[in-house]
């Protein structure tokens, strides 16, 4: 409070009880770690020289002392509170720098009973501290070449699942050092064990039932229109995930399951971490992609049957699709034709060529509809003046005027399947050729119809809106299939 002066006293009294704690017999290594650290902070905030003198003393006393030397511990914290202070000598600080390499030489020797690489790392990253003020790069590159070192062997003792957990942020210290050939070693290396890292993760499932009654709802709501063109265009739209629910479901496992709520997620593929998300209250946006790709695949099989109901009995899929398309500006004549190409071997059950084929032209329909809007469709090459190139998926739904002219919903769903890292990605894989041959299917391929079937729809003035077409399918909240899945929780 203004006008009333700093309890001093009461904190010299807390310093010296703090001391007189820390020589109690028994005392847990933690507590006494947590008392030395008080004492050293307050004696420093408050400016009291011979308190703090007799604090660091103490400290580096019993961490010497009255712990075993060569195992770290909690008590290595106090070196990092000592050599911060401001009001710590120099010479105190380098006897600080000495006990971290003696920790440091202790945790990496791979015989020693201390081996331990992530003690090597802690150590390390005190002790960078120090080398990064002095300015010496040799001496830091030869810590963090220690810790490297250790944590490699370690990794390589282990399943490849902790191996990735432990070499990612090795990879990341190397870079940060500028030691990019150590980092690349370590990056393969990385990538060589992950791929058997998905072999020790349990699938996790349950149940999801759904009356038949509730089914067959959602296919006479689908099949109600007799046109062809109708059904297919209430087919895309009804399996566009909602994400005012998820956001409403997401909020509401805070409450009900508060620690897997506040849990961080991280998405792998192709042996190696591809997305890190954090917990519903720091990372809401992350979590509702992560969400929604849980929601549609869900829906994975109702997806898919939908559309063999649609059409079944029918034989005009083809030309209903290519009428579609052709009567929406945002397909032009060259994306058309190869719109056709791929929809032939669509309904040939040559998923491979048709996902590689449509896929592309979602991306194209997007360029066309940013020209139509007024937006270049084109952006400069990073690095090379006067150079351009077309913008790809991501960068096209990430323009404002596209995010004003798609409904949420479709702009969500179309970055979640096509282009998240957070979702199913399927662009960038298909594209980058990760995707294996035996993972093209019907779904891949009626996921690719799917988003392009969704741009025609926004742009064809006279098809059904898409807010009013998912109102029909979802005629009532809580009912009809959505109802019935509690797609979203």
């Amino acid at each position: 409070m203004e006008g009333v002066a700093p309890p001093v006293d009461t904190a010299r009294k807390a310093i010296d009880a703090y001391l007189e704690a820390s020589y109690l017999a028994g005392a847990r290594e933690y507590l006494v770690t947590s008392w030395l650290g008080r004492a050293v902070g307050l004696s420093a905030s408050i400016g009291d020289t011979p308190r703090l003198e007799e604090s660091v003393r103490r400290s580096l006393d019993w961490a010497q002392t009255s712990v075993n030397p060569n195992l770290p511990g909690t008590w290595t914290f106090l070196y990092d509170a000592i050599y911060c202070s401001r009001r710590v000598d120099e010479a105190t600080k380098l006897r600080v720098v000495s006990r971290l390499e003696a920790v440091l030489a202790s945790t990496t020797d791979q015989g020693a009973e201390a081996f331990d690489h992530q003690f090597a790392t802690f150590a390390a990253t005190l002790l960078l501290k120090h080398y990064r003020r002095i300015a010496n790069k040799a001496e830091e590159h030869r810590v963090i070449k220690a810790a490297g070192a250790a944590t490699e062997y370690a990794a390589a003792q282990v399943t490849p699942l902790f191996a990735v957990g432990w070499l990612q942020p090795l990879v990341e210290m190397y870079r940060d050092a500028g030691l990019i050939g150590d980092a690349e070693r370590v990056q393969i290396e990385m990538r060589r064990r992950g791929r058997n890292a998905g072999d020790e993760m349990k699938a996790v499932s349950y149940p999801v039932q759904v009356p038949k009654e509730a089914i067959q709802q959602h296919f006479d709501l689908l099949c109600a229109p007799q046109e062809s063109t109708t059904r297919i265009r209430r087919w895309a739209v009804s399996n566009v995930t909602r994400v005012e629910n998820a956001q409403k479901s997401l909020v509401e496992s805070l409450r009900s399951t508060p620690l897997l709520a506040r849990i961080g997620v991280q998405a792998m593929n192709a042996g190696q971490v591809v997305a890190k998300v954090g917990s519903i209250e720091t990372d809401l946006d992350g979590r509702l992609k992560f969400h929604l790709r849980q929601s549609l695949q869900i829906r994975f099989p109702l997806f898919v049957a939908g559309w063999q109901k649609i059409l079944e009995g029918r034989s005009d899929g083809l030309e209903a699709l290519v009428n579609i398309f052709a009567d929406s500006p945002a397909f032009d004549e060259t994306g058309l034709e190869l719109i056709q190409g791929g929809l032939i071997r669509f309904f040939q059950n040559d998923y491979l060529a048709a996902t590689h084929i449509l896929i592309p032209q979602i991306e194209r329909a997007l360029r066309t509809t940013l020209g139509l809007l007024g937006r270049p469709t084109n952006t400069p090459v990073r690095g090379e003046k006067g150079v351009m190139q077309e913008r790809n998926m991501s960068e096209a739904l990430g323009d404002p005027e596209m995010k004003k002219l798609l409904p949420n919903d479709m702009h969500q769903h179309l970055q979640m399947v096509f282009c998240s890292r957070l979702g199913l990605n399927l662009r960038n894989l298909v594209s980058h050729g990760v995707l294996p041959a035996g993972e093209f299917s019907l779904l891949t391929s009626l996921l690719s119809l799917q988003g392009l079937v969704l741009l025609s729809v926004i742009q064809n003035a006279e098809a059904e809106p898409p807010s009013q077409a998912q109102e029909t399918v979802q005629s009532k909240e809580g009912t009809g299939i959505n109802g019935a899945i509690n797609e979203d929780k």
